[in-house]
């Protein structure tokens, strides 16, 4: 969970930091980034298998069916944040 201010008004929501030290932030009543767009990565320890997720939401999806099944995460996550960020996803884990 995400706490921040904007002005003298506090918000939260769910949210991932990205590898640009910016946020995705969701919450019922909007979806909004705090500084740069970048992709996110989870578990990047884990190497070989790897799962992209356009959205963090998807991720949450992912990881909550996974934990429903009883079956530990053990991939490296990455969420895109948009479409437009495949570009870095594929310069970072080709080869």
């Amino acid at each position: 969970q995400i706490h921040y201010k904007v002005e003298d008004k506090s918000y939260f929501g769910l949210g991932i930091e990205n590898q640009s030290n910016g946020y995705e932030i969701r919450n019922p009543l909007m979806k909004s980034k705090l500084g740069k767009n970048d992709i996110a990565i989870v578990n990047r320890e884990n190497g070989k298998n790897v799962v992209v997720f356009e959205g963090m939401t998807d991720m949450f999806s992912y990881l909550q069916m996974a934990k429903d099944n009883g079956k530990p995460n053990d991939r490296t996550l990455v969420v895109l944040n948009s479409i437009t960020n495949t570009g870095t996803f594929i310069e970072q884990f080709s080869g």
